[in-house]
């Protein structure tokens, strides 16, 4: 293929019509960025933001995918309503035109703390990409005449801290007091930044245990390392981290997400 594959349109956008490229099967359409009643999401082909999206197009909704690839991200996670290339240290791009009109906004984006060792340029890495990525999106979201009804903004429970074992983990609830290590930082500021969007706009934050799918990176270590069952692996990563929460992806994909009514989250 010879040139840009989609040389008459915005660049970074990728619809649905009726021309297919070959490498993906995705098409273009020059009114894309006139939807309305939509939903975005960032982090779509994610652990958790995979099933999440993947459990709203099968619903029908129209869901706009932003992510730094879109044609990978196509092929990860088909069928949205359009691709759109997002990256957190972006504040301005095409992406800002599907913030417009959206009915809902999940936030889900992250560079995966458990994909290497924690040398500091990963961990900057980690911090900006969940901190300078939540400013980014909220300041398009403050920005848009017509504001989205909800912003679902990912955290997780490293904002407790963490503790020597699970004995030493007292009652947690949202009231409870941020921690003071590594995590408990990136959560606290990944937080204040979501809790600056707008009051027009309906805040909801999901402080989310641990997550693993088989296909992860991070799975294929603790397989080599520990064990080949997932009985196995689950009594080594709760060894490893007391306190925390296990999901397997199969009992993620039975949780009910009701956006269109966002009022009743």
């Amino acid at each position: 293929m010879q040139g840009s594959p989609f040389p008459t349109f915005p660049a970074g956008i990728i619809g649905r019509e009726d021309r297919f490229f070959s490498e993906t099967g995705l098409s273009i359409s020059k009114n894309c960025h006139l939807m309305e009643n939509h939903i975005v999401i960032t982090g779509a082909t994610g652990v958790i933001g995979s099933v999440i999206a993947g459990r709203l197009i099968a619903s029908g909704e129209n869901v706009v995918v932003f992510s730094r690839s879109p044609r990978s991200a196509a092929a990860k996670v088909p069928g949205a309503a359009a691709y759109a290339a997002w990256d957190y240290d972006v504040p301005k791009g095409e992406w800002n035109q599907y913030i417009d009109g959206a009915k809902a906004v999940i936030h889900m984006a992250g560079k995966p703390l458990l994909e290497e060792r924690w040398s500091e340029e990963h961990k900057v890495e980690c911090y900006d990409s969940r901190v300078v990525g939540t400013r980014n999106l909220v300041a398009a979201v403050n920005a848009a005449a017509r504001k989205p009804g909800v912003l679902i903004s990912s955290s997780a429970i490293g904002y407790y801290g963490s503790f020597e074992s699970c004995d030493d983990t007292p009652p947690l609830d949202e009231s409870a007091p941020a921690g003071n290590d590594f995590l408990a930082k990136i959560c606290h500021d990944w937080e204040k930044e979501a809790s600056q969007v707008s009051s027009e706009v309906r805040l909801v934050i999901l402080r989310t245990g641990m997550f693993f799918q088989a296909e992860a990176e991070c799975c294929k270590s603790c397989f080599c390392r520990s064990t080949s069952s997932w009985e196995g692996l689950s009594g080594a990563v709760v060894s490893a981290f007391p306190g925390s929460i296990l999901t397997m992806r199969s009992r993620l994909s039975s949780m009910q997400l009701i956006i269109p009514d966002y009022r009743a989250l």
